[in-house]
């Protein structure tokens, strides 16, 4: 589904810094379609400069970024992206926010009626289809978001650390969800600095290189992670335990 070869990237004046000035260098990853993937590292290290590679939004300075094989040389239509702020519209309502996808693309309005109805209603803001932005909470906020990028049926979902700023059964629940949608064949990759969130959503688990090394550490099997009973299991304490050491290494 997504192919990274050898990619490399630098910011304003690093492109023409050398290797030593490069935020990512020579990166290479291929996620499989409909896997669950999780990236975690310290702060500052480019794990959103990759997801932002990974969804075309940037262009490598080396390397190539693959689509299901098809060179990626911008957004694409198969591709959806979640943001910690949200990103909704605060003069829509939350029916308007979740359509917009469709609308933009001049979908018919029976068809894009049709999509966002459905998706509010398995994600439960059926009832919150006429507020706006400014009177939803946080969790309900972000549930909106999902709504949005998942209503035009991608085939591959990035979402960029979209749960750090919710209270923890909050977060518990998004996850639930982001789980439940993988489970339907959605391709996943998320970005996190939360380890039990990584463990419990990334069937595989990059680590991401700290120190300025700019590139995949390690990549973590974790078949268990998505399991509704995963939480209280012995794998996902020992996950979790490893992923520290490896963070903290």
């Amino acid at each position: 589904m997504l192919r990274l070869e050898n990619v490399s990237f630098g910011y304003g004046a690093a492109k023409a810094g050398g290797e030593n000035s490069l935020l990512l260098r020579g990166v290479s990853l291929t996620i499989a379609p409909g896997e669950r993937w999780a990236l975690i590292g310290p702060s500052g290290c480019g794990k959103t400069t990759f997801l932002h590679l990974a969804a075309g939004l940037l262009q490598p300075l080396a390397g190539s970024v693959y689509l299901a094989g098809e060179p990626l040389r911008g957004p694409h239509a198969d591709i959806s992206v979640i943001l910690q702020e949200y990103g909704l519209f605060p003069w829509k309502t939350v029916l308007a926010n979740t359509a917009l996808p469709l609308q933009l693309r001049r979908r018919p309005p029976a068809q894009v009626k049709a999509a966002a109805e459905r998706v509010l209603k398995d994600l439960g803001l059926w009832e919150l289809r006429h507020k706006y932005p400014g009177r939803l909470s946080g969790g309900q906020r972000q549930r909106v978001a999902i709504a949005r990028a998942i209503v035009s049926s991608p085939r591959l979902l990035l979402m960029d650390e979209p749960f750090s700023a919710l209270d923890a059964l909050t977060r518990e629940t998004l996850q639930e969800t982001a789980r439940a949608l993988c489970a339907e064949g959605l391709t996943f990759l998320l970005v996190t600095h939360n380890i039990e969130e990584a463990a419990f959503l990334g069937e595989k688990i990059i680590i991401w290189g700290g120190g300025g090394e700019g590139r995949v550490g390690r990549v973590l099997d974790n078949p268990g992670a998505g399991d509704p009973g995963y939480r209280s299991a012995a794998a996902y304490d020992a996950c979790c335990r490893q992923l520290r050491s490896l963070l903290r290494g």
